[in-house]
Protein backbone atom coordinates (compact mmCIF):
# COMPACT_ATOMS: atom_id res chain seq x y z
CA UNK A 1 0.00 0.00 0.00
CA UNK A 2 1.63 3.71 -0.99
CA UNK A 3 1.71 5.88 2.02
CA UNK A 4 -0.89 8.73 1.41
CA UNK A 5 0.45 12.32 2.01
CA UNK A 6 -1.18 14.85 3.52
CA UNK A 7 -2.64 16.66 0.85
CA UNK A 8 -3.98 13.08 -0.55
CA UNK A 9 -5.69 12.37 2.53
CA UNK A 10 -7.15 15.85 2.22
CA UNK A 11 -8.45 14.89 -1.51
CA UNK A 12 -9.77 12.14 0.10
CA UNK A 13 -12.38 14.41 2.09
CA UNK A 14 -13.34 17.54 0.59
CA UNK A 15 -14.63 20.62 2.25
CA UNK A 16 -18.27 21.36 2.30
CA UNK A 17 -19.93 23.09 -1.38
CA UNK A 18 -19.33 26.59 -0.27
CA UNK A 19 -16.18 26.21 0.69
CA UNK A 20 -14.69 24.56 -2.10
CA UNK A 21 -13.24 27.70 -4.09
CA UNK A 22 -11.49 29.09 -1.32
CA UNK A 23 -7.80 27.90 -0.59
CA UNK A 24 -7.38 25.39 2.25
CA UNK A 25 -6.17 26.34 5.41
CA UNK A 26 -3.95 24.22 7.16
CA UNK A 27 -5.94 23.91 9.93
CA UNK A 28 -8.75 23.00 7.62
CA UNK A 29 -6.28 20.06 5.82
CA UNK A 30 -5.11 19.37 9.71
CA UNK A 31 -8.99 18.91 10.20
CA UNK A 32 -9.59 17.11 7.27
CA UNK A 33 -6.79 14.51 7.78
CA UNK A 34 -7.72 14.33 11.84
CA UNK A 35 -11.13 13.22 10.38
CA UNK A 36 -10.37 10.54 8.01
CA UNK A 37 -7.70 8.98 10.04
CA UNK A 38 -10.47 8.66 13.15
CA UNK A 39 -12.72 7.19 10.60
CA UNK A 40 -10.14 4.78 9.31
CA UNK A 41 -8.08 3.63 12.17
CA UNK A 42 -5.83 1.08 10.23
CA UNK A 43 -4.54 3.13 8.67
CA UNK A 44 -2.02 3.89 11.22
CA UNK A 45 -2.19 0.20 12.17
CA UNK A 46 -0.67 -0.37 8.44
CA UNK A 47 1.78 2.22 8.72
CA UNK A 48 3.43 1.41 11.59
CA UNK A 49 3.57 -2.55 11.07
CA UNK A 50 5.02 -0.96 8.05
CA UNK A 51 7.86 1.31 9.52
CA UNK A 52 8.38 -1.67 11.97
CA UNK A 53 9.32 -4.06 9.16
CA UNK A 54 11.40 -2.04 7.32
CA UNK A 55 13.29 -0.96 10.41
CA UNK A 56 13.79 -4.30 11.44
CA UNK A 57 14.91 -5.84 7.75
CA UNK A 58 17.59 -2.97 8.18
CA UNK A 59 18.60 -3.82 11.36
CA UNK A 60 19.13 -7.09 10.16
CA UNK A 61 20.86 -6.20 7.38
CA UNK A 62 22.95 -4.08 9.70
CA UNK A 63 24.06 -7.18 11.60
CA UNK A 64 24.58 -9.69 9.07
CA UNK A 65 27.28 -7.08 7.66
CA UNK A 66 29.28 -7.12 10.74
CA UNK A 67 28.90 -10.51 11.38
CA UNK A 68 30.99 -11.42 7.43
CA UNK A 69 33.04 -8.08 8.40
CA UNK A 70 33.99 -10.22 11.67
CA UNK A 71 33.56 -13.59 10.48
CA UNK A 72 37.44 -14.73 10.63
CA UNK A 73 37.64 -14.12 13.93
CA UNK A 74 34.31 -15.23 14.80
CA UNK A 75 34.66 -18.57 13.16
CA UNK A 76 38.26 -19.08 14.38
CA UNK A 77 37.09 -18.28 17.84
CA UNK A 78 39.80 -15.53 18.02
CA UNK A 79 38.44 -13.95 21.31
CA UNK A 80 36.53 -16.99 22.74
CA UNK A 81 36.55 -20.38 23.18
CA UNK A 82 35.19 -23.06 21.10
CA UNK A 83 33.66 -26.83 20.76
CA UNK A 84 32.67 -29.34 18.43
CA UNK A 85 34.26 -29.52 14.67
CA UNK A 86 37.47 -27.95 14.29
CA UNK A 87 36.97 -24.19 12.10
CA UNK A 88 38.34 -26.56 8.60
CA UNK A 89 35.96 -29.08 9.09
CA UNK A 90 33.03 -27.17 10.34
CA UNK A 91 29.37 -27.87 8.19
CA UNK A 92 27.54 -25.24 10.22
CA UNK A 93 28.97 -22.74 12.99
CA UNK A 94 27.28 -21.50 16.08
CA UNK A 95 28.01 -18.50 17.79
CA UNK A 96 26.34 -17.41 20.83
CA UNK A 97 26.77 -14.05 23.23
CA UNK A 98 26.33 -15.02 26.05
CA UNK A 99 26.59 -13.45 30.24
CA UNK A 100 27.27 -16.33 32.58
CA UNK A 101 24.72 -14.53 34.88
CA UNK A 102 22.14 -14.77 32.41
CA UNK A 103 19.22 -16.93 33.32
CA UNK A 104 18.41 -17.74 29.21
CA UNK A 105 21.84 -18.99 28.83
CA UNK A 106 22.11 -20.61 31.68
CA UNK A 107 18.94 -22.69 29.83
CA UNK A 108 20.62 -22.61 26.86
CA UNK A 109 23.99 -24.25 28.28
CA UNK A 110 23.01 -28.27 27.96
CA UNK A 111 21.71 -27.49 24.91
CA UNK A 112 24.30 -25.71 23.37
CA UNK A 113 26.44 -28.27 24.46
CA UNK A 114 24.51 -30.65 22.90
CA UNK A 115 24.39 -28.52 19.29
CA UNK A 116 28.88 -29.11 19.80
CA UNK A 117 28.14 -32.71 19.63
CA UNK A 118 26.87 -32.66 16.32
CA UNK A 119 29.03 -34.01 13.54
CA UNK A 120 30.15 -30.97 11.29
CA UNK A 121 28.60 -28.85 13.99
CA UNK A 122 31.20 -25.64 15.55
CA UNK A 123 30.13 -23.92 18.53
CA UNK A 124 31.81 -20.41 19.15
CA UNK A 125 31.04 -19.02 22.47
CA UNK A 126 31.84 -15.51 22.66
CA UNK A 127 31.28 -13.43 26.01
CA UNK A 128 29.16 -10.43 26.48
CA UNK A 129 29.48 -9.84 30.03
CA UNK A 130 26.73 -6.95 30.51
CA UNK A 131 24.44 -7.67 33.58
CA UNK A 132 26.79 -8.04 36.78
CA UNK A 133 30.31 -7.03 37.63
CA UNK A 134 31.29 -9.78 38.41
CA UNK A 135 30.17 -11.50 35.03
CA UNK A 136 33.24 -10.08 33.78
CA UNK A 137 35.52 -12.16 36.30
CA UNK A 138 33.02 -15.26 35.46
CA UNK A 139 34.07 -14.17 31.63
CA UNK A 140 37.81 -14.06 32.30
CA UNK A 141 37.57 -17.84 34.11
CA UNK A 142 36.00 -19.13 31.18
CA UNK A 143 38.72 -17.77 29.19
CA UNK A 144 41.42 -18.94 31.65
CA UNK A 145 39.76 -22.50 31.51
CA UNK A 146 40.01 -22.54 27.79
CA UNK A 147 43.63 -22.38 27.50
CA UNK A 148 44.05 -25.15 30.30
CA UNK A 149 41.60 -27.02 28.06
CA UNK A 150 38.75 -27.34 30.61
CA UNK A 151 36.47 -25.48 28.91
CA UNK A 152 33.69 -27.26 28.80
CA UNK A 153 33.70 -28.63 31.91
CA UNK A 154 34.10 -25.11 34.15
CA UNK A 155 31.74 -23.78 31.64
CA UNK A 156 29.20 -26.40 32.81
CA UNK A 157 29.93 -25.98 36.55
CA UNK A 158 29.58 -21.98 36.21
CA UNK A 159 26.20 -22.18 34.67
CA UNK A 160 24.99 -24.29 37.22
CA UNK A 161 25.97 -21.85 39.80
CA UNK A 162 23.15 -20.49 41.54
CA UNK A 163 23.32 -16.70 42.70
CA UNK A 164 26.63 -14.04 42.11
CA UNK A 165 29.41 -15.92 40.58
CA UNK A 166 32.30 -14.15 42.57
CA UNK A 167 35.90 -15.54 42.98
CA UNK A 168 34.82 -18.00 45.56
CA UNK A 169 31.67 -19.47 43.71
CA UNK A 170 34.10 -19.38 40.75
CA UNK A 171 37.24 -21.58 42.19
CA UNK A 172 34.18 -24.15 44.08
CA UNK A 173 32.89 -24.35 40.25
CA UNK A 174 36.03 -25.34 39.20
CA UNK A 175 36.82 -27.87 41.68
CA UNK A 176 33.15 -29.35 40.60
CA UNK A 177 34.52 -29.58 37.23
CA UNK A 178 37.87 -31.24 38.04
CA UNK A 179 39.50 -28.84 36.59
CA UNK A 180 43.02 -27.38 37.81
CA UNK A 181 42.96 -23.86 39.77
CA UNK A 182 42.38 -20.81 37.42
CA UNK A 183 45.37 -19.32 38.28
CA UNK A 184 45.81 -16.70 35.53
CA UNK A 185 42.77 -15.01 37.59
CA UNK A 186 45.84 -13.47 39.49
CA UNK A 187 48.18 -12.85 36.69
CA UNK A 188 47.96 -9.54 35.38
CA UNK A 189 49.29 -9.93 32.13
CA UNK A 190 46.65 -12.95 31.93
CA UNK A 191 44.00 -11.18 32.82
CA UNK A 192 44.77 -8.43 30.51
CA UNK A 193 45.26 -10.57 27.47
CA UNK A 194 41.19 -12.01 28.28
CA UNK A 195 40.28 -8.14 29.19
CA UNK A 196 41.36 -7.73 25.34
CA UNK A 197 39.76 -10.55 23.71
CA UNK A 198 36.28 -9.87 25.92
CA UNK A 199 36.87 -5.75 24.67
CA UNK A 200 36.72 -7.40 21.12
CA UNK A 201 33.65 -9.59 21.69
CA UNK A 202 31.83 -6.36 22.70
CA UNK A 203 32.82 -4.47 20.09
CA UNK A 204 31.59 -6.82 17.16
CA UNK A 205 28.10 -7.28 19.63
CA UNK A 206 27.64 -3.49 19.79
CA UNK A 207 28.78 -3.84 15.57
CA UNK A 208 25.65 -6.32 15.33
CA UNK A 209 23.38 -3.83 17.32
CA UNK A 210 22.96 -6.97 19.71
CA UNK A 211 20.11 -5.99 22.69
CA UNK A 212 20.92 -8.53 25.53
CA UNK A 213 21.95 -11.94 26.27
CA UNK A 214 22.06 -14.90 25.17
CA UNK A 215 22.41 -13.98 20.79
CA UNK A 216 22.95 -16.31 18.23
CA UNK A 217 24.49 -16.90 15.00
CA UNK A 218 24.43 -19.56 12.30
CA UNK A 219 25.94 -19.63 9.63
CA UNK A 220 27.74 -21.86 6.68
CA UNK A 221 31.56 -22.01 7.19
CA UNK A 222 31.66 -18.86 4.81
CA UNK A 223 29.09 -16.69 6.00
CA UNK A 224 27.47 -16.62 2.79
CA UNK A 225 24.12 -17.78 4.75
CA UNK A 226 23.52 -15.85 8.19
CA UNK A 227 20.70 -16.51 10.46
CA UNK A 228 20.23 -14.28 13.50
CA UNK A 229 18.12 -15.48 16.41
CA UNK A 230 17.63 -13.18 19.09
CA UNK A 231 17.17 -15.13 22.32
CA UNK A 232 17.07 -18.60 23.42
CA UNK A 233 14.71 -20.26 20.72
CA UNK A 234 16.29 -24.06 20.77
CA UNK A 235 13.58 -24.93 17.72
CA UNK A 236 14.37 -21.68 15.35
CA UNK A 237 18.13 -22.96 16.30
CA UNK A 238 17.66 -26.09 15.13
CA UNK A 239 15.57 -25.41 12.46
CA UNK A 240 18.24 -23.08 11.35
CA UNK A 241 21.15 -25.64 11.35
CA UNK A 242 19.02 -28.08 9.72
CA UNK A 243 18.94 -25.85 6.59
CA UNK A 244 21.88 -24.71 6.30
CA UNK A 245 23.11 -28.99 6.31
CA UNK A 246 20.54 -29.09 3.35
CA UNK A 247 21.58 -26.61 1.11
Amino acid sequence: MKPLTLAGLAALAPLPLAAQDAPRTTAEIEEVVREYLLAHPELIIESLEGYQAREANAATARAEAAVRRHWPQLKSAAYGNALGAEEDEAEVVIVEFFDYHCGYCRRAGDFVLDLAREDGVRVVFQDLPILKEESRTAALAGLAAGEQGSFEAVYRQLLRTSGTLDRKAIDQAVRRAGAKPLRQLDDAAAVARYDAKIAQSEAIAEAMEVAGTPAFIIASPNAERVVLVPGYGPDEIQRAVASLRER
